[in-house]
């Protein structure tokens, strides 16, 4: 199934109607960016390799208190760098 525009706006209502920390990734595009705005939000590049191999580009949104590891590539986060957000977590507890 392809969404269309109006099925991304209603998945964005209603993970946004959560009551719990959420959160989604999308294709990188303007449409979907406006419907998350106002959120936190990551940028990042991505290996697509279900078909064809392809690097492409994802954004990830994030519920309001989330807390978001500083990494240089989520999509590749390395040991040191889980640990280190870990080890901040623990802290901040």
């Amino acid at each position: 199934m392809t969404y269309r525009p109006e099925h991304h706006a209603e998945v964005a209502s209603l993970v946004g109607s959560l009551d719990c920390r959420w959160m989604v990734s999308y294709d990188d595009n303007e449409e979907i960016r406006k419907l998350y705005e106002g959120l936190p939000t990551r940028a990042y590049g991505i290996v697509y390799t279900a078909q064809d191999r392809y690097r492409g580009r994802e954004v990830a949104f994030f519920s309001k208190g989330l807390r978001i590891p500083e990494v240089r590539d989520p999509a590749r986060m390395t040991a040191v760098e889980v640990q280190a957000f870990q080890a901040r977590a623990t802290a901040s507890a």
